[in-house]
């Protein structure tokens, strides 16, 4: 049954919970390193192995036809409705860029400043927390693997509707539905981890993707997917 945590977060994740640089990493942030620097600063180095799933774009293929054919779309003419997940892939070959997981945020940062301003057929990936689809995905195949494990479903505050306050719940995997009514949250959690430390699931507030770390097993799993962007990753730099 899902309950309200209100006693502070174990000390091996908490600090990874807060928001802001907590965690301190030997090295500078660049485009190059991004994807490894990041995992080592915001999420827990104490699982055998990790992966980072890529929140996808979104597209409205109408008001692009539309601005090709040379109107002017206001944001306030388009219908939310009307836009469709893209993954990284398609996105870097409709600009004309191959796909390269080693180098994707680097080029992903190079698309973004060739625009000269943002295309109005174009949402860029979510920061903060990852979509509803690649949850599912990921703890269902956490179930099937460890069963309806008791787990922790952490908000921080970008994740809250008035960014108030943090909001904590426990229960099981298969809670997750009920989570995501929870009606003081405008987006899924940005923390997911079991209560035995065995996987966690962790989206800072301002990342455009979503670690996992768990076992090889699990890892394995999840980026053996083609549905959705999940990639094997190591820690390039060991805080252990």
């Amino acid at each position: 049954m899902l309950k309200r945590y209100n006693t502070p977060l174990p000390d091996w994740i908490a600090a990874h919970a807060s928001i802001g640089p907590n965690v301190k990493v030997d090295a500078t942030f660049s485009h190059e390193n991004a994807f490894w620097y990041c995992l080592t600063a915001k999420c827990p180095l104490i699982f055998e192995s990790y992966a980072i799933v890529l929140h996808p774009y979104w597209i409205n293929l109408k008001v692009k036809d539309l601005v090709a054919w040379g109107f002017n779309m206001q944001e306030e003419n388009i219908d939310d409705e009307d836009f469709k997940r893209i993954s990284w892939q398609a996105f870097f070959n409709m600009e004309g860029r191959d796909f390269d997981f080693q180098n994707a945020y680097k080029i992903k940062e190079e698309i973004h400043s060739s625009f000269k301003e943002w295309p109005s057929y174009l949402w860029a990936p979510g920061e903060g927390s990852c979509e509803e689809e690649e949850l599912i995905f990921i703890l269902n195949t956490i179930e099937s693997l460890y069963g309806d494990v008791a787990s922790t479903f952490h908000f921080n505050l970008f994740n809250t509707v008035k960014w108030e306050n943090e909001i904590t719940y426990t229960g099981k995997i298969s809670d997750f539905n009920e989570v995501l009514r929870e009606p003081k949250a405008s987006t899924p959690p940005s923390l997911i981890f079991s209560d035995d430390k065995n996987w966690c699931i962790i989206s800072d507030w301002d990342m455009a993707f979503t670690y996992v770390g768990g076992s090889a097993q699990l890892i394995d799993s999840i980026s053996q997917h083609t549905e959705f962007e999940i990639f094997r990753i190591e820690p390039r730099y060991d805080r252990l």
